[in-house]
């Protein structure tokens, strides 16, 4: 396999379209769609405000029932009240609470919607963000669908508390508290945003992250991505694939690579790595239908750590598969040293023997 460093102008040919949406509405937001849940789980309140926040709507709300119940927010987006309609009708609405019309129960339908819809990054997960500058998301991207679900997440019976029981938000000693946590652990390190805009321009767009969080699709902000609530190994991966793995071992996620590159699922993928994941032996075939390559100089400063380290100094590569080597090396060459790789090579060597 031959390697050639990038070093003149890129032929217009490895120029491609990127994708247009031609679905996409324009944005409309009047107020906050938001979520509540009762404290104990009995059922949950979908609502509208023109508040330019929600947690003042949340303590009206618990004021009304003059202290016989108590709510929490669950999440709340920038829409319409059309919007807010739209949500509550596609649950099961309680009818036995006298003249309120906003509560419905606590199926499991509504309730693992609530928990897809708190980690967008277009959500306010707890209710006190400022509608000036939030970002805004069509109501078509959010409202309820088969696909927009997260479960709660199976206790791992080999610990007596479960990580949920530890957190110390709003959620903490309510019916709720498994729902996913805004709160990066010590282990998460997060890509910078200069390299995925990079990737999203050598790619076209970036579909799917494949090992991130929510915090950091909150600056992201890629359509679908997998964390440790929704893993990469049991869901489908599609499209133009983004991949920053968690250090230590890649086998799983070279293994999940080939699969979806493989069966055609994945068009593009960019991925990023010590260099020395990419030397390993499970690493080779990875390497033989890759495309491209870029030595990453500096050494990226990731963010989002826990107790604020920005990672190692060991050397970081990303790993180009598609047909856009063009428009990678122009995306990345600020970032490092670009390098083509050239399998011709190894067949114009057998052919001269």
């Amino acid at each position: 396999m031959g390697l050639d460093v990038l070093t003149g102008p890129v032929a217009e040919a490895d120029r491609t379209t990127d994708r247009v949406d031609p679905d996409r509405r324009p944005i409309v937001a009047t107020g906050w769609v938001y979520v509540f849940g009762e404290v104990s789980g009995v059922d949950l309140k979908i609502g509208y405000t023109s508040k330019p926040m929600v947690e003042p709507r949340l303590r009206e709300v618990v004021d009304g029932w003059n202290g016989t119940r108590e709510y929490v927010v669950l999440a709340a987006v920038r829409g319409t009240k059309t919007d807010e309609k739209a949500m509550r009708g596609a649950f099961r609405v309680r009818t036995d609470v006298g003249n309120r019309t906003e509560y419905v129960w606590p199926d499991a339908e509504a309730v693992e919607y609530a928990n897809w819809l708190r980690s967008q990054w277009f959500a306010s997960a707890d209710g006190t963000d400022g509608a000036e500058g939030f970002p805004v998301e069509n109501s078509s991207h959010w409202l309820p669908d088969a696909g927009r679900r997260r479960a709660r997440p199976i206790d791992d019976l080999d610990k007596l508390v479960q990580d949920y029981d530890t957190r110390t938000d709003h959620l903490s000693g309510t019916a709720w508290s498994w729902m996913v946590n805004p709160a990066a652990s010590i282990q998460d390190y997060f890509t910078p945003s200069g390299i995925i805009e990079a990737a999203r321009q050598a790619m076209g767009d970036i579909d799917l992250d494949a090992a991130s969080h929510w915090v950091a699709n909150r600056a992201h902000r890629i359509p679908e991505y997998f964390d440790v609530n929704r893993s990469a190994f049991d869901n489908p991966w599609r499209g133009r694939v983004w991949l920053n793995p968690p250090y230590g071992d890649n086998a799983p996620w070279l293994r999940e690579i080939l699969r979806y590159v493989g069966s055609g699922e994945i068009q593009q993928l960019c991925m990023l790595s010590p260099v020395w994941a990419f030397s390993t032996a499970i690493a080779r075939p990875i390497m033989k239908m890759s495309s491209a390559f870029v030595l990453l100089s500096p050494t990226p400063q990731f963010w989002g750590n826990a107790k604020g380290k920005t990672g190692t100094n060991l050397p970081h590569g990303i790993l180009y598969i598609g047909p856009r080597t063009g428009e990678f090396f122009r995306a990345f060459e600020p970032h490092g040293c670009p390098m083509a790789f050239q399998l011709d090579v190894l067949d114009d060597i057998k052919g001269a023997t």
